[in-house]
């Protein structure tokens, strides 16, 4: 039996974040407890499962999936170059995530660039407070409140191409986020290969929208390809994972979006 088959939602319904809704010092304390790593190997199985159908080739999950964050020297997933990492239970900052999500990322680019991801918010979530990039403003107000003693999902796909105020001679911190930032630390050959690779992931991003039809507008605007997919939100109470329909529809984003992935 795999992670998602054995540890149905309901192994999960005691696990939750004293502030659902933005990271917080009060939130530590769910992120010790071992069912927040757990859950993070259910993710990472559905993710690689999905994928690795896809591209017909064996993606084994890490014995811990890793923390971007904690550790940038992260090795692909098999012969996929693919990176899979979840979310730091921490921004360093003394605050603690009120969130989990896992993503696998090209290993050329910052794991928030460029990203397949399966995210969750906990019960009694009715907004996000914390946004990265500029765009994220455009998807507060889908997938919210998340019903009580349920977990909201969503799935999808996000690549930044650089920040608003991109000056390529003058970059700026924020850029370690974006995919330009993988030029400025001297992993591409040139930033035309960078554009050429984010133009391919929109036209991705433009067909899953065409073929899934999220509640949420996909943002395709030239700096920013992104596509959130909400799921119905699952009962704690079940055991197995299908009244969300993660696994199905991981599957079918998978099939549009891995074989760009692994071209990249």
């Amino acid at each position: 039996m795999g992670w998602a088959e054995s540890f149905g939602p309901n192994h999960f319904r005691d696990l939750q974040p004293q502030d659902p809704n933005g990271h917080s010092r009060d939130n530590r304390t769910w992120t010790r407890n071992s069912k927040f790593g757990l859950l993070a190997k259910v993710f990472g199985e559905i993710l690689t499962d999905s994928v690795s159908k896809v591209l017909a080739m064996k993606m084994e999950l890490p014995e811990k999936i890793p923390e971007y964050a904690t550790n940038r020297d992260l090795q692909p997933i098999g012969r996929s170059g693919l990176v899979l990492s979840a979310n730091s239970a921490t921004t360093g900052s003394g605050v603690f995530t009120p969130k989990r999500y896992v993503r696998l990322s090209p290993i050329g680019y910052h794991a928030n660039a460029c990203q397949l991801f399966i995210e969750a918010y906990m019960s009694g979530a009715v907004r996000d407070r914390n946004s990265r990039d500029a765009s994220d403003s455009q998807f507060k107000q889908y997938g919210f409140p998340v019903r009580e003693n349920h977990i909201g999902l969503t799935i999808g796909f996000s690549a930044i191409l650089h920040s608003e105020k991109f000056d390529f001679n003058r970059p700026s911190v924020n850029e370690k986020w974006t995919m330009a930032a993988a030029v400025l630390d001297g992993d591409k050959t040139g930033f035309d290969l960078v554009c050429e690779e984010f133009d391919d992931m929109a036209e991705v991003v433009a067909d899953v929208a065409e073929k899934m039809k999220p509640e949420a507008p996909a943002i395709l605007d030239g700096r920013v390809a992104r596509v959130r997919i909400r799921l119905p939100d699952q009962s704690l109470d079940s055991h197995d994972w299908s009244e969300c329909g993660v696994i199905e529809k991981m599957d079918q984003l998978a099939e549009i979006i891995g074989p760009k992935l692994l071209r990249i």
